[in-house]
């Protein structure tokens, strides 16, 4: 039963990685070679970012990304805009959405402390995070 468990568990991470690739293909042609082409957070943030995309790209279609990251229990997203004073709104506006949505699964979260780090969560995920963490020593 466990290999089972472990052969869907590694259909299901390639499906999504697949599924991940298409949906932010456009975001990522978008980002400066310099800086990789990769995003580096959670799936709860992942609708905030797709939204954020489209609303930037009709003000701004060639707009470049920089970089998308958590830092600080919230999202990230450095670019170069035309219009940056509309454009600079749309991102603080996503911004601090994610400081109210979890990072892991995108239900309504809050900014929390966990050994040092700071991270956007439901109650829900807390639990799981603090169930995976018991017995680890940072």
């Amino acid at each position: 039963m466990k290999k089972i468990k472990r052969i869907l568990t590694k259909i299901k991470t390639k499906i999504h990685e697949a599924f991940f690739e298409f949906k932010f293909r456009r975001i990522l042609s978008r980002i400066h070679p310099a800086y990789g082409r990769w995003i580096f957070v959670g799936k709860g943030w992942h609708k905030i970012i797709l939204d954020l995309d489209k609303q930037l790209a009709k003000i701004d279609p060639n707009y470049q990304i920089d970089q998308i990251k958590e830092k600080f229990g919230g999202l990230r997203y450095y670019c170069t805009l035309e219009h940056d004073e509309i454009g600079h709104a749309l991102i603080k506006q996503a911004e601090e959405q994610s400081f109210k949505t979890c990072e892991r699964c995108g239900v309504p979260g809050s900014t929390r402390k966990l050994r040092g780090w700071l991270s956007t969560l439901c109650d829900k995920c807390l639990k799981k995070r603090m169930d995976n963490d018991v017995g680890k020593d940072y």
